[in-house]
């Protein structure tokens, strides 16, 4: 677990809608547990336990100190910084923290030009940071977190023997390896305030796994989780990476997600890393979390929300940051819109494929890696000159950014 408290400006109180900063800690799994004005002394004890040089904050140093409100924060899915992490931010004790400044910084941007997120938040390094500041200032809301997080490890919690841990990120729920009847499978179990996603789940598991045969069907259904087969994957194509899904493959999930049209659903997280292929090149579908039921089904499946993209009025669940597969579904992972399927020529099919890996994905996937490894060695660059000047606390300033 992580404790956090972070610190808004008197300007950001002035400027942020209410309820900004706590929809997008909401967003990113991060969990509310108070909000208060700072008397004076309280804003400057807390400024002393800050780190303004994460956020590149100047509002909460500890002489001058302009904090207008005070939110204490944890986060049950602690994910350990890596070594580029460690040493670009130095003390964060999670990477995660890293993933929600940086989409504060994109929705702060993208509202105030001109504004930074270190001009309206700043926020604790790490859990100790953030347990020294509760203890001295606000001990009783310390004891309500540190019970909250008992709960939620408890809500999260297999009754099965479990194998190995399958969490990616665990902000929603903890997904497990376990001994079902002897057999290894699956189990989900959804946090209590993620409740409508494990609903929309139950629906694809259970009822439509019945007439689209690509979803593994249950073999359990409770209140809070589900217990679905083990699929030994054999083939995976990350949108990310640089390999294209191939054609063949391409024709299993258009034919999968125009039987979920006919049966009036759209997926809306659809994209290639929720398609795996087992041994025998059989696509089993996952992750329904965002399922949506039409009000009223496009015309043509060609028009449907995971061929053509939500619409921009779009009122149901999506997953946060926006990300790209929304409003162009598989272009990134199939080099070529999924209508061509039914209108271009086999050849002419491969040919957009080729000059979309040359021209887009591979581009976009080699610059993904340089970047990382400018990061990489901007990392060891800071360790070398922490090692050798010990005085510079952060030789490197960078926008923090996972």
């Amino acid at each position: 677990m992580s404790l956090i408290v972070f610190a808004v400006s008197e300007e950001g109180l002035r400027l942020l809608p209410p309820g900004f900063l706590t929809g997008l800690m909401e967003q990113y799994g991060l969990h509310l547990e108070f909000e208060r004005v700072p008397a004076p002394h309280e804003a400057e004890e807390l400024a002393k336990h800050l780190a303004p040089e994460l956020w590149h904050s100047a509002f909460c140093t500890a002489k001058h100190s302009r904090i207008g409100l005070v939110i204490g924060a944890y986060d049950l899915a602690v994910t350990p910084p890596n070594f580029t992490q460690r040493h670009l931010y130095p003390g964060i004790d999670n990477a995660r923290l890293l993933l929600f400044a940086y989409h504060c910084q994109r929705a702060i941007r993208a509202r105030f030009s001109g504004h930074k997120s270190g001009d309206m938040l700043c926020s604790t390094a790490n859990a100790k940071a953030a347990r020294q500041c509760l203890e001295k200032l606000w001990p009783e809301a310390l004891a309500g977190i540190e019970k909250r997080i008992a709960e939620g490890e408890r809500e999260v919690s297999s009754r099965h023997t479990v194998l190995r841990e399958l969490t990616r990120t665990g902000i929603y729920a903890k997904v497990y390896l376990i001994d079902y009847q002897g057999a290894p499978a699956v189990e989900k179990i959804y946090r209590p305030r993620y409740r409508d996603r494990l609903e929309r789940e139950k629906m694809a598991y259970g009822q439509l796994a019945e007439t689209v045969d690509t979803i593994p069907k249950a073999l359990s259904i409770d209140g809070n989780s589900l217990i679905l087969p083990f699929i030994r994957q054999a083939a995976h194509y990350d949108p990310t990476g640089w390999k294209l899904v191939p054609v063949k493959k391409i024709r299993q999930i258009i034919a999968a997600l125009r039987q979920l049209y006919d049966a009036g659903y759209a997926v809306i997280d659809a994209h290639a890393g929720n398609c795996i292929f087992d041994a025998n090149d059989k696509l089993w579908m996952i992750d329904f979390e965002f399922l949506h039921r039409y009000a009223e089904r496009p015309e043509s499946f060609w028009q449907s929300f995971d061929i053509a993209g939500i619409p921009p009025n779009f009122a149901g669940a999506t997953p946060p940051g926006s990300p790209p597969y929304l409003t162009r579904p598989w272009l990134e992972s199939f080099g070529f819109p999924p209508q061509a399927i039914d209108n271009d020529t086999a050849v002419s099919i491969h040919l957009r494929r080729l000059v979309y890996w040359a021209g887009r994905k591979m581009p976009a996937y080699g610059y993904r890696k340089a970047r990382t490894g400018v990061r990489f060695a901007l990392a060891v660059v800071c360790l070398l000159l922490r090692h050798f000047s010990p005085s510079s606390a952060r030789p490197i300033r960078l926008e923090m950014r996972p």
